[in-house]
Formats: C-alpha cells, sequence, structure tokens
C-alpha cells in the first residue's frame, strides 16, 4: 500500500495477532523455565521428590521469582502494547514489506527490541529443551561394563525412547506429572539388548551420578539366573558382548549396597519393586510393569538390578547410540 506523510505522528499498527501469540507465549515460558534454571542452583534441588522451590532460600526464590515476572511483563508488553509504526520519509513509493509479509510497515525501535529477544530466546530454548528432550553427551564413569565401554569413554544418548522429558516447570505451577515423562511412566521402547542410562535417587546422592547398564529383562518377563547364565521366559539370553569367562550370579561377587533411601516415586509402582530395592531382585520372578531389570557388562563389579532392585522407567534418561 502506499503512505503518504505529513505533518504529526505516522499511521501505527498493531502487530499480527499471530506473532503476538508466538512471541508471549516464548517470553512467558522463558521467565518460566529460567526461574527454574535459577531455582535448580540450590543444594538440594536435584531430589526429584521435591519442588525446587523447597530447596532454595527465598533470596533466590525472589531473583527466580523476579524473572518470571520479567518474562511474564515482556509477553503482556508484547500483546498488548507494543506497536509498530510508519517511518515519515521523503517518498510517496511503497515501504519495504515486513519480514512476515503482513503488511508494509517498520518496526519501531522498541519492537525490533523486543523481537529479536524473542527470536534469541527461540533458539536458546530450542537447544537447551534437545539437550532435555533429545540428545545429550555422556561420558563414562567406571568400570561396570567393560569390555562394551571403558571409563571415559564418550557416548551419545537419545531420549525419546525414554518418554517425553518435561523441563522441571514446578514453579510456580507444579510439576506436569509426578515424574517429569509424560505419559507419567514413559514410553516403554526399551529392548533386550539396550545400554540404557539412568539416574536413581538413593543409589547416589551426588546430582551428577548417572549409571549405564543393559537391559536384561522388560516389564512382564520371567527371569531366572542360574548356573552362571541369565534365562529369560525359560530361555538362555544370548549375551554376546559379555567376555567369554563372564558368569552371572545372583548377587555380584563384591557386596553392593542396596538403595537408600529409597525414594517416593516408588509408591507410584508395585510394592514388589519397593522391596526389590532394599534386597535386590533376586534369583528368579516376573519383572513388574513400567521396570526393567538391569546389569552392567563387568557382571562382578556391577551395581546393577542385582543389588538395588528393578529400575523405574521415569528414571531412564535415554538408550545409548554408540554401544552394542
Amino acid at each position: 500500500m502506499d503512505a503518504k506523510f505529513g505533518s504529526g505522528t505516522p499511521p501505527v499498527k498493531s502487530f499480527s495477532l499471530r506473532f503476538r501469540l508466538i512471541g508471549g507465549f516464548i517470553l512467558f515460558y522463558s521467565g518460566w523455565f529460567f526461574a527454574n534454571v535459577i531455582l535448580h542452583l540450590a543444594p538440594g534441588a536435584a531430589d526429584l521428590t521435591l519442588p525446587p522451590a523447597s530447596a532454595a532460600p527465598m533470596g533466590l526464590v525472589a531473583v527466580a521469582g523476579l524473572v518470571f515476572a520479567l518474562g511474564c511483563g515482556a509477553a503482556l508488553m508484547l500483546f498488548f502494547r507494543v506497536p509498530r509504526a510508519l517511518v515519515p520519509g521523503e517518498s510517496d513509493a511503497p515501504m519495504p514489506s515486513h519480514i512476515d509479509g503482513s503488511d508494509d510497515f517498520i518496526l519501531t525501535p522498541t519492537a525490533a527490541i523486543l523481537k529479536i529477544v524473542s527470536v534469541a530466546l527461540s533458539l536458546v530454548l530450542v537447544a537447551l529443551h534437545i539437550k532435555v528432550c533429545v540428545l545429550e553427551r555422556v561420558e563414562v564413569s567406571g568400570n561396570s561394563m567393560y569390555p562394551t565401554l571403558k571409563n571415559g569413554e564418550v557416548i551419545w544418548i537419545e531420549k525419546l525412547s525414554a518418554g517425553l522429558q518435561m523441563p522441571d516447570l514446578s514453579f510456580p505451577f507444579g510439576g506436569l506429572t509426578p515424574t517429569g515423562k509424560l505419559p507419567a511412566f514413559g514410553i516403554q521402547n526399551f529392548r533386550r539388548g539396550d545400554v540404557v542410562v539412568f539416574r536413581y535417587p538413593g543409589v547416589s546422592t551426588d546430582e551428577n551420578d548417572y549409571y549405564i547398564k543393559r537391559v536384561i529383562g522388560v516389564a512382564g518377563d520371567q527371569y531366572e539366573i542360574a548356573g552362571g547364565r541369565v534365562y529369560i521366559n525359560g530361555e538362555e539370553l544370548p549375551e554376546p558382548y559379555l567376555a567369554t569367562s563372564t558368569r552371572t550370579l545372583p548377587r555380584p561377587r563384591y557386596h553392593q549396597p542396596a538403595v537408600d533411601p529409597l525414594p517416593l516415586e516408588l509408591d507410584l509402582l508395585p510394592a514388589s519393586v519397593r522391596e526389590s530395592a532394599q534386597t535386590g531382585a533376586g534369583r528368579r520372578g516376573e519383572i513388574p510393569g513400567h521396570t526393567l531389570l538391569v546389569m552392567g557388562d563387568n557382571r562382578e563389579l556391577s551395581r546393577d538390578s542385582r543389588s538395588i532392585g528393578f529400575v523405574p522407567v521415569f528414571f531412564i534418561l535415554g538408550v545409548a547410540l554408540n554401544a552394542l
């Protein structure tokens, strides 16, 4: 459209509804997300059974609240108040079309800054969510998976097989599910032989400790450990990844402690899962729903289901891509 300018205020038009909705959501969600990042700086915030705000000092909660308020304020400002305006010029020629092609208007400086900020935040959020929900690099610590994986080796894990892991959004409205997974218990796409990475509260108090084990059996399988071998549903489980001399015992040769304290998430599962966390999975039995029987390839040194019981699928972070 052609525009002629005279004295006075240039014509003003609001952002398109589409952009205001998308941009407002990005700014609101950014405030929510980064408020949680701040709360997770508090000691003890990694405990899956507690909302982060319960472990944070009041000063940290106040900072997180301010970040969230700024995100909400920016979203409201974008949605209701920020215009874009024609800039006075000397020509009657049409103004160049805006990037979204909606009209021949250009942005005011304030609107341009907000749009740049919303795009930058979008890129940051996409990168963070890929790490949280899709793909992550993990370094192996220890020799429980030897000879398949060695200490210090780097692997990549994909996380979608373990169910969609949502960022912890417990500030300020509460978690979306008891486990942080959608659906609540994860998508059971695990197969025998998969190498999985998980974090199990009560197995380690260090939030940076993750465990890498191999899936031996899935929910509903009947298992038995006898004669140094593992049997699943009455048939010996082929394990070509083990060293030739490896024998599987009902308990590791070297003592490994049970789960202590027991995480509250176990209350979501059958009582047998809670019992196994204290006594180990045992010589034989049936694997309960929403759990896995896991073992390390270095059977003598591995702390696995023989000591800590069945591993709930909602503790699984992902499946290793470059481990056979």
